[in-house]
């Protein structure tokens, strides 16, 4: 069987652990890089990462890049919560080019203006191509495994769908521009990471309202800003004491006749597990509660090694998140099924198993 033909559309911090996870496996063969910056244009895609040459030249040439033959683009543009690459997106579909992303359009028919959905559908039918988003959350965790879960309940009454991360990975500049390191009236003037985690809320509660079957009555949301208990020197950024150390997003949905949320999603954002809020479990990653018949709690904690307790992927190399390289699994492991999809949007997979309120639903 031949390698898939992968294109890499914007090499930074999820782009460049997709070239690395290309390089390791032999399903793959990166055939082309699309850079945002002129600086990285020319230079070997291996070299870019930190890794052995692997004869790929990277481009800063957009109309370069789209002339390459591959089977899937690996959509890797920055998110700035603005969805600024929705009109690159329509002109890739409209070329023909296969797209897998984790940007946050898994469930845009209901969270995106129906002219954009629209706009997507025809781009895939004139290209003959195929649109998917997926990723760790939303889509493995909260659309997969958290709906899985359920279907160990015979009632289900409230769910609970919690994010903790420390992002202590992230870029100096990053860190200005979401508000850490300010007082909490400075930081709620910045627009960045309440859209950014708001996109990607509101996905993970939309698509369990839609797979379970239920309508909200309503839905709220609270951005919160927990400071730092004490100072912390991260680098060059210094966060004192009484200052934004942790940015929370928090989205419910209510249904009819229920006071309490039927589903909540939860963001914890924090510059280190030391700034979590009182009662958020210090892991690399989400705590899943379902309230039901019977009540189910999972908690899942990704690292590189358990063993030592390294959270990098490349020991101790900041660049390779293990939390990047699960999202970049989802994508890989998705490119075989997005060739073999009709063209269009193909949606989140979902899972087939989970709590109904009527199991004749089934």
């Amino acid at each position: 069987m031949r390698r898939m033909k992968v294109v890499v559309w914007g090499p930074g911090g999820l782009g460049a652990i997709c070239i690395r996870e290309i390089a390791m496996l032999p399903e793959f063969e990166l055939v082309g890089v699309r850079a945002y910056s002129e600086s990285k244009h020319g230079v070997d895609a291996g070299t870019l990462v930190g890794i052995e040459p692997m004869g790929v030249k990277v481009s800063a040439k957009p109309e370069e890049v789209l002339a390459i033959d591959c089977d899937v683009v690996l959509f890797t543009a920055r998110d700035l919560s603005t969805f600024h690459t929705d009109d690159e997106i329509v002109q890739l579909l409209e070329a023909g080019k296969n797209i897998v992303t984790a940007l946050p359009y898994h469930y845009m028919h209901v969270t995106r203006p129906p002219e954009y959905v629209a706009r997507v559908e025809a781009a895939c039918k004139k290209g003959l191509s195929v649109f998917h988003a997926t990723g760790v959350n939303p889509d493995l965790i909260g659309e997969r495994l958290l709906l899985s879960l359920t279907g160990l309940c015979n009632d289900v009454q409230a769910v609970k769908m919690q994010e903790n991360w420390d992002v202590s990975f992230l870029e100096l500049e990053t860190f200005k521009v979401c508000g850490y390191g300010q007082p909490v009236e400075v930081a709620r003037q910045s627009p960045v990471v309440r859209a950014i985690s708001g996109n990607f809320v509101k996905q993970g509660l939309m698509a369990f309202a839609e797979t379970m079957g239920i309508t909200y009555e309503r839905i709220t949301e609270e951005n919160d800003y927990p400071v730092a208990p004490r100072d912390f020197t991260h680098g060059s950024l210094v966060v004192p004491k009484g200052t934004v150390s942790c940015i929370t997003t928090r989205m419910w949905g209510f249904v009819k006749g229920k006071a309490k949320p039927m589903m909540t999603v939860e963001v914890n954002w924090a510059i280190t597990q030391d700034s979590f809020p009182p009662g958020v479990e210090k892991v690399q990653g989400w705590v899943l509660t379902i309230e039901g018949r019977p009540s189910v709690r999972t908690v899942i904690d990704i690292k590189s090694d358990f063993a030592t307790g390294e959270r990098f992927v490349r020991p101790g190399d900041k660049s390779s998140e293990a939390g990047y390289h699960a999202v970049v699994s989802t994508l890989l492991k998705a490119v075989p099924k997005v060739m073999r999809a009709k063209p269009g949007i193909f949606k989140p997979m979902g899972t087939p198993i989970h709590w109904l309120p009527d199991l004749r639903g089934l």
